[in-house]
């Protein structure tokens, strides 16, 4: 995930344009795509605790400024997604997760 900033510049409505002052673009790398091989152990056995409570296998892994996330496909869907019971919450606390994101199948983790 690479974003783009542009500094110094200013948006008007009234003309729709963006008028530059003194602009200057400065790449900033808010995460980057990692391999599970790449993780250190303790990192890697959460992620193999997140894969076992949710049922799934990692589909992608990012290391950037707030930490890490991982995307789990979750195999085991309750009609058009994933849902947590109680004992899956615990267990995901347990682990020192930042937050959970359920979208249909895909289970993203940030640890």
């Amino acid at each position: 995930m690479k974003v783009l900033f542009l500094f110094r510049c200013l948006f008007t409505i009234k003309t729709a344009r963006v008028i530059k002052i003194n602009a200057r673009f400065r790449k900033l790398n808010e995460a980057e795509e990692i391999s599970f091989n790449q993780l250190d152990p303790q990192r890697k056995k959460q992620v193999i605790a997140f894969e076992k409570i949710i049922g799934g296998e990692n589909q992608q892994i990012f290391q950037g400024i707030h930490g890490y996330i991982v995307d789990i496909e979750a195999r085991q869907t309750m009609g058009n997604g994933y849902r947590l019971d109680a004992d899956d919450m615990k267990k995901l606390v347990s682990l020192k997760v930042r937050w959970v994101e359920i979208d249909g199948e895909m289970v993203t983790i940030a640890f």
